[in-house]
């Protein structure tokens, strides 16, 4: 009788088959990198995923004009701070997934990771059109230090997360996948 397959959240489960021992076997695609130099590779994924992790950090760390109290900047930035938390836990698990990669684990980072840092740029770029909405309404005042230490930490995080989006993309995979 064949197993039904699951669905939803835990469907990687039914590519664990129980062996007569107790113990659970993986039997589901596996994903080679194809690349010249793995390690090369994701020292440049970590390297970008660090500049979007410190552009998502630098506005809570400093004093900039309009992320006191004003939600059109605030609220962008909040939601940039959790994308950049999203990126930088997909790259936890790639690393860590090693060579090869398990389906459920390239489809939860390689697949996904494009997304993720274009949403990050994304919602940078609107933190950035709030500011400027604030310095248009108000002006710098005595903040201007911050005020361009976040300009410039976005700008980062937006090149950044561009250039994760393409390196990622750009990785070569091949997929095996098991006889039935």
């Amino acid at each position: 009788m064949a197993e039904k397959k699951r669905r939803g959240r835990r469907a990687y489960l039914s590519d664990f088959q129980p062996q007569l021992d107790g113990k659970y076997v993986y039997t589901g695609a596996l994903h080679y990198y194809e690349g010249a130099d793995r390690k090369r590779s994701m020292a440049l994924l970590w390297g970008l995923t660090a500049a979007l992790a410190v552009g998502a950090l630098v506005p809570g760390l400093v004093r900039a004009a309009g992320m006191d109290n004003h939600f059109y900047v605030i609220l962008p930035w909040a939601a940039e701070l959790m994308a950049a938390v999203s990126v930088v836990w997909a790259m936890c698990r790639l690393s860590v997934g090693g060579d090869p990669l398990r389906d459920y684990i390239f489809e939860a980072t390689v697949a996904v990771l494009p997304l993720r840092a274009a949403i990050s740029a994304g919602l940078a770029v609107l933190t950035l059109a709030g500011e400027c909405v604030y310095l248009f309404l108000n002006g710098p005042g005595e903040k201007l230090p911050g005020t361009v230490a976040l300009v410039v930490a976005q700008a980062v995080l937006v090149l950044s997360a561009l250039g994760l989006r393409k390196a990622i993309s750009g990785l070569r995979w091949s997929e095996e996948r098991p006889e039935l």
